[in-house]
């Protein structure tokens, strides 16, 4: 991974910072530049002081706590005579905030108003995202330049390292639980050969995990829907379909969480997002190059997949599939896995359908029909969730041949009644499938 010394953090952080959190009204100029020239010392004293070690990028990727950090602080302040009559937990914060946090973004990640996402528009304004809805906040950058650098900042901690070719990063921060998503200028002949202004996308997700019991009470599933989850997901192959956002990650978590925790599982995710870990289990993250200067191997979801066929596993998890690595899923459940993943998709048919679509990216010579036949035949159930609600759960019968559409039997369905309040229509599992899901369950108990 890349790393940046500390004098390095140091000037770039110095050169993006505001310090009118720290200054009460009727402060004047020369308070501001005790704070400002503070600040500035403290970095140096823990660029000094750890000159041989690398706390800030542990404590970025989340290896060290920030705590280790504070104390520093404190035995700085505690010292430094400028430092007294000054609000030394907020200079504490600041700076903390700074060196290993989100700068002038940290009030929006530590707020409890529910924010799943922060972004940036073409004005260099920040919006802020809660409960599907986008929010103009007050924060803003004051230059291209100034955004460019608050981006190289944040690439530290993903182990990417941002310049005029590699403009744009995909990355996930440990700490505070947060999939990175940023852009630069490209070419400095073009400015917006890449990007016509630099972005950020934030997606925050849930500070603490949630259960399902959360998600009962959110109205997310109910009981009813629960325990259908519980009969069904140990011997069951299930897809989980949803829009950017919809809860499809936190409905995988859940999912997983109910499974035998010694059943031999493959988990492979681009960003580690799942928390509900059994004990037996080998889990994958995938590698790409933090730079043009990085030699080292390289390891995509698609690979992963591949090498989990020479596994003598249950279950395979995979938290996104959107690539080539749908082939390899689909050979693993014909080897007998039992999978748990999510897809894009806009309807229970259209997450098949995207299987389908990035399955023939390895075989283009496969027809849909063939394609759509193997998908179908190798899943049991689909579960279509949409803005953190379950709308669908259908179970696979096969591929219509004669529609040329998967055949679906829909288990729960999302209505609204005369009052305009959501329930749930409930059908129920085809007895041809009871019956396979008894003879599963039967043949797992026998032991020879």
């Amino acid at each position: 991974m890349s790393q940046m010394n500390f004098k390095e953090i140091a000037y770039n952080n110095k050169n993006n910072r505001k310090l009118s959190d720290f200054t009460k009204k009727g402060d004047n100029s020369s308070t501001k530049d005790v704070i400002n020239q503070l600040i500035d010392e403290i970095q140096e004293y823990v660029s000094e002081e750890n000159k041989d070690s690398n706390i800030i990028y542990e404590i970025q990727t989340g290896k060290k706590e920030k705590k280790v950090l504070e104390n520093i602080i404190d035995d700085f302040l505690s010292q430094n005579v400028k430092a007294q009559g000054f609000p030394k937990e907020q200079i504490k914060k600041k700076i903390v905030d700074v060196m290993v946090g989100w700068e002038r973004l940290q009030p929006l990640i530590e707020s409890d108003e529910k924010i799943t996402e922060i972004s940036t528009n073409e004005d260099l304004e920040v919006i802020k995202r809660i409960k599907g809805q986008d929010i103009l906040t007050n924060i803003s950058f004051e230059s291209d330049e100034e955004l460019e650098q608050f981006i190289k900042n944040i690439s530290i901690r993903t182990g990417e390292k941002l310049n005029r070719d590699k403009c744009i990063m995909d990355g996930y921060d440990p700490v505070y639980n947060i999939r990175i998503n940023a852009g630069i200028y490209g070419s400095p002949i073009r400015k917006g050969e890449v990007v016509r202004k630099p972005y950020f996308t934030l997606r925050l997700f849930p500070k603490k995990q949630l259960t399902a019991d959360d998600l009962i009470r959110n109205g997310t599933f109910t009981t009813s829907i629960y325990k259908f989850f519980k009969e069904i997901v140990e011997d069951s192959t299930i897809v989980i379909v949803g829009e950017p956002e919809a809860g499809k990650t936190t409905l995988l978590d859940i999912l997983q969480g109910l499974k035998d925790k010694m059943r031999r599982t493959i988990i492979i995710q681009e960003e580690p997002e799942l928390k509900n870990k059994n004990k037996n289990s080998v889990y994958f993250v995938t590698r790409k190059k933090a730079s043009d200067e990085d030699n080292r191997k390289t390891y995509d979801m698609a690979e992963f997949a591949k090498i989990a066929t020479r596994f003598a596993g249950k279950d395979v998890v995979i938290g996104e599939v959107r690539d080539k690595e749908a082939w390899w899923l689909y050979r693993l459940i014909d080897m007998g896995y039992k999978a748990i993943y999510t897809i894009h998709g806009s309807s229970c048919k259209g997450g098949l359908e995207q299987t389908q679509f990035l399955m023939s990216l390895v075989n283009p010579n496969m027809t849909y029909s063939q394609l759509m036949k193997k998908v179908c035949d190798s899943i049991d159930f689909v579960i279509y969730i949409s803005n953190k609600k379950v709308i669908d759960i259908a179970e696979v019968r096969g591929y219509d041949r004669e529609n040329e559409e998967p055949s679906l039997n829909y288990i729960f369905r999302l209505r609204t009644d005369k009052n305009n309040d959501f329930y749930w229509k409930e059908g129920s599992i085809s007895e041809e499938f009871k019956e396979q899901l008894k003879l599963r369950k039967k043949l797992k108990e026998r032991r020879v």
